[in-house]
């Protein structure tokens, strides 16, 4: 009977810290974003996001959002991240 007690206990235990654990404070909060790919240069995070279209009834993401920090708590959006597209030949040598 002790042996029961102490099980729902644990189970009672567990499922309250996970409850309590839960993040509610993503980094953006002002688009939805996802797959990030951070880099880590002169002590400055740089985070390039996907993200939808505004819009978008599928998954339209023409473009990569940059978004910095240097405390991983204030962080700067910088809007679009620029690029520059690389001609690819498939097939040619």
């Amino acid at each position: 009977m002790n042996n029961i007690f102490t099980a729902t206990s644990l189970v009672c235990a567990f499922c309250l810290v996970s409850f309590l654990a839960q993040a509610q404070n993503p980094i953006i909060q002002t688009a939805y974003t996802a797959d990030p790919a951070p880099m880590v240069y002169n002590d400055k995070l740089y985070l390039y996001t996907s993200h939808d279209e505004d819009g978008s009834t599928w998954f339209t993401m023409n473009d990569w959002k940059l978004y910095t920090t240097d405390d991983m708590v204030n962080w700067t959006d910088h809007g679009m991240a620029p690029y520059w597209p690389i001609p690819i030949s498939v097939g040619q040598e």
